[in-house]
C-alpha cells in the first residue's frame, strides 16, 4: 500500500505501521508538524496546515477557536507556527505535546460546526474566546482586525457578551468598549489600548486637511491638539514607501501637526517611554497655542 505524497496530514507511525512508507522515508520525505504528525516534504508551512495536524491528535469533540479558528475563516491572526487554541472536553485529556493552547470546557453545538477530525468555532464563539482568553489590548487588536474583515458582527458579539456570566466577561466588557474596526494592524490596536490606559484617548485613522486639500490619514491622531501617533512597521523602511512617508510628514508638520513615530522595539519594549513620548508632544502644542 503506497501512501499518496501529496496528502496533507498523517501519522508517520500509523502510516510506517501499515507498510504505507518506510522509517527511511518518514524521516527524509516528509517532514513534522507535531510529534507523530506528518505532511509531505514540499507542503507550504501554514498555520491552517497545523490545525489539521492538531485535528488528528485532538480528544473527540474539540473545538478549535481563538486566533487558530480566525485564521482558518480568512483573518491570519496567527503565524504558523503559533500554538493551536483549542477548547477540550471537560472529560477528555488535552494533547500533552507542544504546539497546543488549550483550556477545558464545553462549547454549545450551535457554536461550532464539523472541521476535519474536530470542530471549528462560529464566528460569534471565535469573538467570545478572543474577549476572555486573552489580555485586553490583544483581544482588542484581535477583534478589530476579525470586525474590519467582517468576520464578527460587532452588535451582535455585543449582544452576547451583555448576557453572560462565565469567567472572563468583566474583561471582555472592557475589551468590547474599546474596538474599533477603523484600525489597520494589530499593533496600532495595541498602541491604542496602551494610550488609552493611560487617559489619552486618540482617535483612529483621522483625515487630515489643510485649507479644505487632503493631504492624509494618520495612525492615531488628536485633532484638537494636532498630534499624530503612527506606528512605524518594518514595511515603512522600503525605499519608495520611506519617501512618501517623508512627504507626507512634511506636509503634516507644515500644517502644524506633530508626528510622534512609535517602532516595535518601543511598543512592546518601553511602553511607558511610548506614553511619556506623546504626553510630551500634547503638551507641547497646548503650550504653542496658548
Amino acid at each position: 500500500m503506497a501512501l499518496n505524497p501529496y496528502l496533507e496530514v498523517f501519522e508517520g507511525n500509523k502510516a510506517v505501521l501499515a507498510g504505507a512508507i518506510s522509517e527511511k522515508d518518514l524521516r527524509t520525505k516528509y517532514r513534522p508538524l507535531f510529534t507523530g504528525v506528518h505532511t509531505w516534504a514540499g507542503a507550504e508551512l501554514t498555520h491552517e496546515l497545523r490545525c489539521q495536524a492538531a485535528a488528528l491528535i485532538a480528544p473527540p469533540g474539540s473545538v478549535i477557536t481563538g486566533r487558530s479558528a480566525a485564521t482558518i475563516r480568512g483573518v491570519d491572526l496567527a503565524k504558523p507556527m503559533d500554538p493551536v487554541e483549542m477548547i477540550v472536553p471537560a472529560d477528555r485529556r488535552p494533547p500533552r505535546r507542544p504546539g497546543f493552547r488549550t483550556w477545558s470546557g464545553t462549547v454549545p453545538v450551535e457554536d461550532s460546526e464539523p472541521w476535519h477530525e474536530v470542530r471549528l468555532a462560529t464566528p460569534k464563539r471565535i469573538g467570545l474566546d478572543l474577549l476572555t482568553k486573552q489580555s485586553v489590548s490583544r483581544a482588542v487588536a484581535d477583534v478589530d482586525a476579525a470586525t474590519r474583515a467582517g468576520l464578527i458582527d460587532l452588535d451582535e458579539l455585543r449582544a452576547h457578551v451583555d448576557v453572560l456570566h462565565c469567567r472572563g466577561v468583566t474583561r471582555a466588557r472592557t475589551a468590547l468598549d474599546l474596538v474599533n474596526p477603523l484600525a489597520e494592524s494589530l499593533p496600532e490596536s495595541e498602541l491604542r489600548v496602551l494610550l488609552h490606559r493611560d487617559g489619552l484617548a486618540a482617535i483612529p485613522q483621522v483625515e487630515v486637511r489643510c485649507n479644505g486639500v487632503f493631504i492624509g490619514r494618520v495612525d492615531l491622531g488628536f485633532p484638537e491638539y494636532r498630534v499624530a501617533v503612527e506606528y512605524e512597521g518594518r514595511w515603512h523602511a522600503d525605499p519608495q514607501q520611506f519617501a512618501a512617508d517623508q512627504r507626507r510628514r512634511e506636509q503634516l508638520y507644515a500644517a502644524g501637526w506633530l508626528v510622534v513615530l512609535v517602532t516595535a522595539e518601543q511598543l512592546y519594549g518601553d511602553p511607558q517611554g511610548v506614553v511619556a513620548r506623546v504626553r510630551e508632544a500634547l503638551d507641547g502644542q497646548r503650550s504653542s497655542r496658548s
